[in-house]
């Protein structure tokens, strides 16, 4: 009976799992505790260093103030009710870094925008379509660099009554072009495209003054270039021109 006792005990200790210390225990010394460096979250996002409270560096103004009215062609009332503007930089420089800006008028057209910096800007005025009588336009704004007496631009915008566009497409030889496509804008504002009759004669409708840009394209898209434009005539509804292609 003891011999079998003895037997039964030595297999129960043989079976048990090695004692594992549960602290590092180090030759010679005491059982120390390990060291956590950081303890994770388990999704692993990456974390950022708080800054301090406070307002964020406002962006730095340029010298420059444009101001000025809308008025509409024709009349000498002001607007009846305000329109959007937008003032888009042109090119690169300091000037780009605020992107395009937007502003809402006053009733009666009044505009101002301040601390612009130098450099050339695009300046559009927007009438809701469905709600005015006359067109949007863009002007070319031009704010000089270097030391100057005043740095206000006054410019005023005036919105165009729509016309009829009448043109006449040749080529150098004096033939008309067959299957040509041509669009116009004025800058930067597309107004319409037309497909040129057998005869080259096209109209686009709800065109403003001018300047005029003309693309040309033939029925499968390939560009075609424009050689000369010739403003032949211009009444109070209608423009004439005749744009030469090679």
């Amino acid at each position: 009976m003891f011999l079998f006792a003895a037997v039964l005990a030595g297999t129960l200790l043989l079976c048990e799992d090695p004692v594992v210390p549960e602290s590092a225990v180090l030759p010679g010394g005491r059982a120390t505790a390990p060291k956590v460096l950081n303890r994770g979250r388990g999704d692993f996002a990456a974390t950022v260093p708080a800054t301090k409270a406070g307002r964020s560096a406002e962006p730095s103004k340029g010298p420059w103030t444009l101001s000025g009215t809308v008025k509409r062609e024709g009349e000498t009332l002001p607007l009846a009710a305000a329109l959007g503007l937008e003032l888009i930089p042109l090119g690169i420089g300091p000037h780009a870094t605020a992107g395009l800006q937007s502003m809402i008028t006053t009733p009666n057209g009044g505009y101002s925008w301040v601390g612009l910096f130098p450099g050339a800007y695009r300046l559009r005025a927007l009438p809701a379509r469905d709600s005015s009588s006359h067109l949007a336009v863009a002007v070319e704004v031009e704010l000089p660099d270097g030391s100057a007496d005043s740095h206000e631009l006054h410019r005023d915008i005036l919105l165009p009554t729509p016309r009829l566009l009448q043109g006449l497409l040749r080529t150098k030889a004096n033939h008309p072009p067959v299957g040509i496509r041509i669009s116009v804008s004025e800058i930067g504002l597309h107004r319409g495209t037309a497909v040129c009759d057998a005869d080259g004669t096209f109209e686009i409708a709800q065109v403003g003054v001018g300047p005029f840009e003309f693309q040309v394209r033939t029925n499968d898209g390939t560009p075609v270039p424009v050689e000369t434009v010739e403003r032949a005539h211009s009444e109070s509804g209608t423009v004439q021109v005749a744009v030469v292609i090679p």
